[in-house]
């Protein structure tokens, strides 16, 4: 069974959010809540020591199932910051908390004061992806609260559902469901789906934003369907496909998610799960799954955890990938290896006391013990021209022309390339290494240098110059 890491509590949480309601959990939700049921007394005193957004954020949901038996209107109370209890739980990621409040009639579209809904809170937290959002906007709850007109307002303009109009203007804007016209201006937007030419404020905020440009300091979209994404300081999507991203600042997608554009461009980072586009720049460029790219990643550290097709991968201090297809892979620290962590699982047996009969006596418990160990490094292939820096490492094969390491260069398990540096160390050795020390465990080439090793050579240890059959 999968453990559920954050982004997984986030998406189904999302989910929740948008199969919202009765029509999706029934009305007899509490009484068949596994963690509801109990003694009905305690589950009374333990809501009397609890407000319903206190009791919306704990660990123990036998307060709020008995706060929500009592009365159900509570499920949309409001507290001073106008938000409910389902804003709490979105807050916190709990999704198990947001199908007990839908279940009791929570609205899904409810605005705070700050002009979000529990669902663009959601998106603000943690980045959703696209499925989830799919989830969201695929049932129907009725339609109560339509705006037709110019939304317009000195401090706030507020639609419970969809807006249909040119303009939002005012210094908060919101929109329950879907934006459909031409700008949210303010300086925080906030909308289920936009859909229009562009959200501009300090921070912009939409589930599905179908627009040529989002402009702000901050901007955050679960799933984005336009041109540039522009915040500032910060841009967050949980899907990319457009023209760019780009910032003074950081853009952090979602580590599950796809960039499928131009440029992405952060001055401090860039992130995201995978990357098909031509080109991530200039500092901090990280890939948690695969990279395919034109001109690749440049910048000072750059990252692809999976596979990386480029022309080359250009850092100042380190260029890393699990798999390194292309030409050049250059920096101080070059990379190419996978991380696994070894372990497993067994049986054990454990002895609990417990009351028998009203005495203490030892039980025995069997379970399963999981044992991880630390990370360690293997495989992973470079496959291209050259590997040019201080230090470089391949945990697999390298299969190129070059490999120059000024300090040392190290592969794993066999190299057909001519290594060129003070340390050089291979498994099969099928080329040429120069080096002050050149060592392999297996020889088929030359190796020159002032102490030269090889494992199945008849002197393994040998000054100036080393051949190998």
């Amino acid at each position: 069974m999968r453990v559920l890491d954050g982004h997984d509590h986030i998406r189904m949480l999302a989910a929740l959010l948008l199969l919202n309601g009765p029509a999706f959990v029934g009305s007899d939700l509490l009484a068949g809540e596994p963690l509801c049921r109990g003694d009905a007394d305690e589950e009374k005193a333990a809501a009397k020591q609890k407000s319903v957004h206190d009791a919306a954020t704990s660990s123990n949901l036998r307060p709020l199932c008995g706060l929500l038996r009592r009365d159900p209107n509570l499920a949309n109370a409001r507290d001073e910051a106008g938000n409910t209890p389902l804003h709490a739980a979105a807050r916190r990621g709990r999704a198990d908390v947001a199908r007990l409040l839908l279940g009791s009639g929570a609205s899904p579209t409810a605005i705070d004061d700050d002009g979000y809904t529990p669902l663009t809170i959601a998106v603000r937290r943690g980045n959703l992806d696209a499925s989830a959002v799919d989830l969201l906007r695929g049932a129907d709850h009725g339609v109560t609260d339509n705006c037709y007109a110019l939304g317009f307002g000195f401090v706030r303009s507020t639609c419970n559902d969809n807006l249909y109009g040119p303009f939002q203007l005012a210094f908060f804007n919101s929109v329950g469901r879907d934006f459909i016209g031409v700008s949210q201006l303010g300086a925080k937007n906030a909308a289920g789906r936009f859909i229009g030419l562009a959200q501009i404020g300090f921070v912009d905020v939409a589930t599905d934003y179908w627009a040529p440009l989002q402009l702000g300091f901050a901007s955050y979209v679960s799933r984005f369907r336009g041109a540039v994404q522009t915040g500032l300081f910060w841009n967050e999507a949980g899907d990319f496909a457009g023209l760019s991203q780009i910032t003074l600042g950081a853009n952090l997608n979602d580590f599950h998610g796809d960039f499928f554009g131009a440029l992405q461009f952060g001055l401090f980072a860039n992130a995201v799960g995978n990357f098909y586009g031509l080109l991530q720049a200039p500092s901090w460029n990280l890939n948690v799954g695969n990279h395919f790219s034109l001109f690749g990643q440049i910048g000072i550290l750059n990252e692809a955890r999976k596979e990386y097709v480029s022309l080359w991968q250009i850092g100042i201090a380190r260029s890393h990938a699990a798999h390194f297809k292309g030409l050049l892979q250059f920096a101080a620290f070059n990379s190419v290896w996978e991380k696994y962590s070894p372990g497993g699982k067994y049986r054990v047996t454990t002895t609990e006391q417990t009351f028998r009969d009203g005495k203490l006596a030892d039980q025995e418990v069997l379970g399963i013990h999981e044992e991880h160990r630390s990370p360690r490094i293997c495989c992973g292939d470079f496959k291209g021209l050259a590997q040019i820096g201080l230090v470089n490492v391949v945990g697999g094969d390298f299969y190129g022309l070059l490999e120059v390491g000024l300090i040392a260069n190290y592969v794993n398990e066999e190299a057909w390339a001519a290594q060129v540096g003070l340390v050089n160390v291979t498994g099969r050795m099928r080329g040429l290494q120069i080096g002050v020390v050149n060592v392999a465990s297996n020889l088929k080439g030359l190796q020159i240098g002032a102490v030269n090793y090889a494992r199945n050579s008849l002197v393994r240890f040998m000054p100036v110059l080393n051949l190998g059959f």
